[in-house]
């Protein structure tokens, strides 16, 4: 790229200007933050470009996805058939056992990949993967009892999205300690198996930068833009009112971000993100030439897209390092292939 007339390489780059920048003390201009390996060593507001600076109209910090279970990207769209009775989960749960015990830990992969680049490209820098398809297909551990974290682990590695790996202890069915249908077989552990499975769950992300490992008896719920919004729609139904998360006076795009921002980064256990010397060098861009962005400064940003789909992600940096560039992942093309393969081998299996 060219930027003042230089020519630099993007690896080059260590550091951003911004026009505007959401900071811990709130929307600041001219935001010049320089950061050293995943790491951010210093930020000044009221600053002046220098050369070799990335330039961008606005800067967020990295969202954090609270809820997923890769393998279920495969199987999005085929449950929307009515069940015969008036259990409305039949038909979800009936889709969700046959991926499960069908995928094989390459599929698994390839398919974690895919919801990865897309949840990059949608300004997700770190993801909560609620993992609980741990065994072979019969329902025995594999030799390496954490093959599928390794799996999971790898998509995460190779797209570059942060990772906490959450794996579920699944040992139940429902509630009184129902045992365990034939469906759930592949998650199922008793507590020392889950013991050496959370152990080499660790070592499975050793080589990720940043990576953390908890442990899931159960799961979340994951955070969206559309979901954001159907919070404060829903609080709006309730109490016949409009902007009732927002504090007086405040913006309620605003209040709906902050919140899943800093509650999202206690959840996941990595630490506040925020732009901030010494926190995590992961930002996201949004494209300040969108027609809704224009003429919007500060909180009506996040109002706009928020409630107006407005803007698009531009660049998503995660530990400093580009992965999406111009609203594109750089490895989206190579990525969205295996899932097309797999998406294939799975419908005719």
């Amino acid at each position: 790229m060219v930027m003042s007339g230089i020519q630099i390489r993007e690896l080059d780059v260590t550091a951003i200007f911004a026009e505007q920048a959401l900071l811990p003390e709130g929307w600041q201009a001219n935001v010049r933050i320089a950061f050293d390996g995943g790491r951010i060593a210093a930020v000044e507001a009221g600053a002046a470009p220098q050369a070799g600076d990335e330039r961008h109209a606005i800067l967020l910090p990295g969202m954090p996805n609270l809820h997923s279970h890769a393998f279920q990207r495969g199987m999005a769209g085929l449950a929307e058939l009515r069940g015969p009775s008036a259990d409305s989960f039949w038909s979800w749960r009936e889709v969700m056992y046959r991926y499960a015990l069908s995928m094989t830990p390459d599929q698994v992969e390839a398919v974690a990949a895919q919801l990865y680049v897309e949840m990059l490209e949608a300004g997700f820098s770190r993801v909560g993967e609620f993992h609980y398809l741990h065994h072979d297909r019969d329902g025995k551990p594999y030799a390496n009892i954490a093959e599928m974290a390794e799996r999971i682990a790898a998509a995460a590695g190779d797209t570059g999205i942060g990772l906490t790996l959450l794996p579920v202890f699944y040992a139940h069915s429902a509630f009184g300690g129902a045992a365990p249908n034939e469906g759930q077989r592949r998650f199922i552990n008793h507590v020392g198996q889950f013991g050496r499975l959370l152990e080499k769950s660790r070592e499975s992300v050793s080589r990720l930068e940043e990576a953390v490992v908890g442990v899931a008896p159960h799961s979340l719920r994951a955070v969206t833009l559309d979901e954001l919004r159907q919070l404060e729609y829903s609080q709006r139904l309730a109490h016949r009112a409009r902007n009732v998360l927002a504090r007086a006076g405040g913006s309620t795009g605003r209040a709906l971000f902050d919140a899943a921002l800093d509650g999202g980064s206690v959840a996941l256990g990595a630490g506040p993100s925020q732009i901030a010397a010494g926190g995590p060098a992961d930002f996201v861009s949004l494209d300040g030439n969108h027609p809704s962005l224009a003429g919007k400064f500060g909180d009506a940003i996040l109002d706009a897209w928020i409630f107006a789909n407005g803007g698009k992600v531009d660049c998503v940096w995660v530990h400093g390092k580009k992965q999406v560039s111009g609203g594109r992942h750089a490895k989206r093309e190579a990525v969205a292939k295996r899932f097309r393969e797999v998406m294939t081998a799975l419908s005719q299996g």
